[in-house]
């Protein structure tokens, strides 16, 4: 339950840097302390420090559940019981599944409800923010720490019924991001006056960024964890108007969306303000339209295979599955590190040099400026996603609407119920 929020950009943003890619050739890095992966109950984060993994396993997990939560004390037993269901659903696997909740800087004890709620799953962390942030600043928070190749967020009142998560991932088999959608035919559940206030936001937002999402604010959003880090790391809204400038930036890259429609039930005790936080969220979108601040560099390596064969297979073994990696001609391959730090960068350049013959590194920077003049971007795919093991292969399709350069094309069947998947 946000209201007042910072409206600053992610930690370490603000500095505009060249539009040109930087590279220096020859680049030296020293060796780092590897990142540790023990098992944490509550996590302080400090608000510059840059956590997560970027190691090329991440264990047994295949999707991490990001559940923003600023003073919802009273309400994370509700939520987390719909969450029970949906695992003894099936629809979701706590044992391939990380949970975590982020506190932004809540002030009624919501980090200590919360751990005990996570207490009897196997991966579960609550991450603490120092201060209140806004819900795109602790969602971003999430993605930075999330250590799944999967990433889906949702509000801490799951009003939005967590066993719908299968329908998410199903969508990501054929785009980088799969937003649920509370409009599209199917979708039901909200009340009148979310529908209205929902309606005039998103005609003003369509009108403003020519996104032609039917709804662009609904809490429940899955991406592949290489999308969702560059996602992140290039957006500098924290407050409600975040989903917007994300999703607008997402279509300037060329990185493709699908929507889902999702079942919604009102869960009660909302703060939103009908008149209050539609203004600040159409302040936020204009400042993020006009460029009013630039997201920091993201830090790059390009790798080069002279007979090692693959390059792209080459650059994917090393990073792992949680990085964005964008191809270039037939011989090379860019890793990029958004939200990372020089650790993660470091353990990638020293795995690719100790462990991959016949490669050259190179380590540079690139400028969002520098992005959207390479789009569409060719992000390589991730990998298979774990539709077999948590979604189901026949949910390929149903119930998802693809969005693709401004324009919409109805596929599947909408509105399908979630079928159980296989555990």
């Amino acid at each position: 339950m946000w209201r007042g929020e910072r409206r600053d950009g992610p930690a370490g943003s603000g500095r505009p840097g060249s539009d040109a890619v930087r590279a220096t050739a020859g680049v030296r890095l020293a060796p780092g302390p590897g990142r540790l992966h023990a098992p944490t109950t509550v996590t302080t984060m400090p608000g510059t420090t840059a956590l997560g993994a970027t190691g090329p396993h991440a264990g047994p997990l295949l999707l991490t559940i990001v559940i923003p939560a600023y003073n919802e004390a009273r309400r994370l037993d509700a939520g987390f019981a719909r969450l029970q269901r949906a695992i003894d659903a099936g629809a979701v696997d706590p044992a391939a599944t990380e949970l975590l909740v982020v506190d932004d800087g809540s002030t009624d004890g919501t980090d200590a409800v919360a751990a005990r709620l996570l207490r009897p799953f196997p991966h579960a962390r609550v991450l603490r923010l120092p201060a209140n942030a806004g819900k795109g600043g602790a969602i971003r928070a999430g993605v930075r720490a999330s250590l799944a190749p999967v990433v889906v967020f949702c509000d801490a009142d799951m009003a939005i019924d967590p066993d719908q998560v299968p329908l998410l991932i199903s969508a990501l088999a054929g785009a980088e991001v799969a937003i649920g959608s509370r409009t599209v035919a199917a979708a039901r559940g909200t009340t009148v006056r979310r529908r209205v206030m929902g309606r005039v936001f998103n005609q003003l937002v369509n009108a403003a960024t020519a996104l032609s999402i039917a709804d662009t604010q609904c809490g429940f959003k899955g991406f592949t964890a290489g999308a969702a880090r560059l996602l992140f790391h290039c957006t500098v809204i924290d407050g409600f108007a975040f989903d917007v400038e994300l999703l607008h930036l997402a279509r300037r890259l060329g990185i493709r969306i699908e929507e889902v429609p999702v079942r919604w039930h009102n869960a009660g005790g909302t703060r939103i303000r009908p008149v209050a936080d539609p203004l600040a969220m159409a302040g936020d979108l204009l400042r993020s339209l006009t460029g009013w601040r630039a997201p920091a560099p993201i830090p790059t390596l390009t790798v080069a295979a002279t007979g090692c064969g693959d390059v792209v297979e080459v650059a994917r073994r090393a990073a792992g599955p949680l990085l964005p990696i964008l191809a270039g001609d037939a011989a090379t391959a860019t890793v990029l590190f958004p939200l990372c730090g020089r650790r993660e960068v470091e353990a990638v350049a020293r795995r690719l040099s100790e462990g991959e013959p016949g490669v050259a590194v190179r380590a540079g920077a690139v400028t969002l400026a520098r992005l959207r003049e390479l789009a569409p971007l060719r992000l390589v795919p991730p990998g298979p996603m774990p539709g077999g093991e948590m979604a189901g292969d026949d949910q390929a399709g149903a119930g998802r609407r693809a969005v693709t350069n401004g324009r919409a094309s109805r596929e599947g069947a909408p509105g399908a119920a979630a079928p159980t998947p296989r555990r």
